[in-house]
């Protein structure tokens, strides 16, 4: 059994307090001699000791590997991360020397206003091209889409699209952080540290060992005191839609 460090330094202080007892006479008031030795017997049966040999060491270095790799682990690669659009998303498209097909930008209104909302149906429509599929698709898989149904119109279209209003997809942080809330998830990647960071980090209150972690309806348990003591990055989660 392993003793924490409070359980070992009372019994350390056990010891050196009963150590009096071997002096001819000596005694704690209101204990008798007999008593002390009875305690002292009864808290070294408690102690584990363990006898420092080959083995054990093996054993210890073998740990110590093992704390070693998973600081080494590879962080997160979110080199290839893409936004994928889901309904409520807003789109502004525009087509180079084809002002007709752009929405011109007004004082009084907001790209948001202006733009195209990704559908209930998980769509968007443009002119020449209806009912264009959105949800799950990346900003050059829509741009590809578009170029092809306006192709059949016009000559080589040249065509920009980008996401003006991030709707759909929010990272819910509750529990026992500074500022509880929903954070949007756009096109910049959002890890599970990020968004613990955004919502000011965990209080006072806070257990530091583990986070729950939901995505996709299933639930883990993050060990988030491996990733900040040992460097274990493999904890980390990269936040988005669920597939």
């Amino acid at each position: 059994m392993a003793l924490s460090c409070k359980s070992l330094a009372s019994i350390l202080a056990i010891l050196s307090m009963t150590g009096c007892t071997i002096i001819p006479g000596s005694h704690f008031e209101g204990i008798t001699p007999g008593q002390q030795t009875q305690n002292l017997e009864e808290d070294l049966e408690k102690v584990n000791i363990q006898i420092i040999d080959s083995k054990l060491i093996a054993t210890a270095k073998q740990q110590h590997k093992k704390v070693n790799k998973a600081g080494k682990a590879k962080p997160l690669d979110t080199s290839n991360y893409q936004y994928k659009l889901g309904v409520g998303d807003v789109i502004t498209i525009g087509v180079w020397d084809h002002p007709e097909l752009t929405i011109p930008a007004g004082t009084q209104r907001t790209a948001e206003f202006d733009g195209f909302r990704v559908q209930e149906n998980g769509t968007v429509t443009f002119a020449y091209a209806p009912n264009v599929p959105a949800v799950g698709k990346t900003i050059p898989q829509i741009r590809e889409d578009l170029v092809k149904r306006l192709s059949r119109v016009i000559e080589d279209p040249q065509v920009d699209v980008k996401v003006v209003s991030f709707k759909s997809q929010k990272a819910y942080v509750t529990g026992e952080v500074s500022n509880p809330g929903v954070y949007p998830i756009t096109e910049t990647p959002l890890t599970l540290i990020d968004a613990l960071n955004q919502a000011g980090g965990l209080n006072d209150a806070a257990d530091w060992r583990t986070v729950t972690y939901t995505h996709n309806g299933k639930t883990e348990i993050i060990k988030l005191d491996d990733f900040y003591t040992k460097g274990d990055i493999s904890q980390n989660r990269l936040l988005q839609l669920a597939t």
